[in-house]
């Protein structure tokens, strides 16, 4: 069945809108409904729907813009490095022997400020994925530990055997 467009019901707190929103529902699916319960239930749906995308309307859809993510403040600081560690070694292939040691000791330095940037960012991002497992964990236990686990639950609960209701082993 496709989604349909949401309807832009009031507020909760709008007692007279509800109350008179559901006299009508309830009028209306009085008159109609009959046949099984598979029927009512399908009917019963797009009628409460219509009515309501009627009386208050539809939301908008709310278009995604395509903006790309701003690329952070240790991956701007890296670029730019990068870029200088390039040049200086540019400057190093053209230079005389004693302004090589110069330029050596310039792009370890250089090097040492990336390889620190890089772990800070790593540290980031590992960070924030931690973060969001915690909040998966704690939103749904039982998901997070079905999708961590796999189907090693299911083999493990297949495995076990001997529950109240299941017959046992080799009957």
């Amino acid at each position: 069945m496709a989604q349909k467009e949401q309807v832009n019901w009031p507020a909760a707190g709008a007692r007279k809108e509800w109350e008179m929103f559901d006299r009508d529902v309830d009028q209306v699916l009085e008159t109609t409904l009959a046949g099984d319960v598979g029927k009512k239930f399908k009917a019963m749906a797009s009628i409460i729907w219509n009515i309501g995308a009627d009386r208050f309307g539809r939301e908008e859809l709310k278009t995604k813009s395509n903006t790309q993510p701003k690329e952070n403040r240790h991956l701007k600081e890296i670029a730019v490095l990068r870029g200088d560690l390039r040049r200086l070694r540019k400057a190093f292939r053209e230079a005389s022997t004693d302004e090589k040691l110069a330029l050596k000791e310039i792009c370890d330095n250089l090097r040492e400020c990336i390889k620190t940037l890089r772990r800070a960012e790593c540290y980031r991002r590992n960070r924030r994925r931690r973060m969001k497992e915690r909040t998966d964990f704690t939103k749904n236990p039982f998901k997070y530990l079905s999708k961590l686990l796999g189907d090693k639950i299911g083999e493990a609960a297949g495995n076990q055997g001997g529950g109240r209701g299941a017959p046992p082993p080799g009957t």
